[in-house]
């Protein structure tokens, strides 16, 4: 089971944190990070994303956007995408941009 989730929200970054099972990974496997807006899980316009290092199974991943990119109180949804791939998925968080 991979799970993803968002530990901060900056003005022109987000630091995720994601994890996935250590058998599920192929030597030089890249996972992808990858933010859209909205409510819907791997759906709405794509805003930025940030690969991990190759072949880690867990770990931070800060993904940067220019400054402005996201709105206060919009929705926005981040996805896990494994390998070289960009159309599955494994795991999505949903958030509002809020920064306190």
């Amino acid at each position: 089971m991979s799970s993803l989730i968002v530990t901060a929200k900056n003005m022109d970054y987000i630091n995720t944190f994601f994890n996935r099972p250590a058998n599920a990974i192929a030597k030089d496997d890249i996972t992808w990070v990858i933010l859209r807006k909205g409510k819907g899980l791997g759906k709405g316009d794509w805003l930025a994303n940030q690969t991990s290092t190759p072949s880690a199974s867990s770990g931070l991943v800060p993904v940067n956007f220019r400054a402005g990119t996201l709105k206060e109180g919009e929705w926005y949804n981040i996805v896990l995408n494994p390998g070289n791939t960009t159309r599955t998925f494994t795991a999505g968080y949903v958030f509002k941009y809020v920064i306190q």
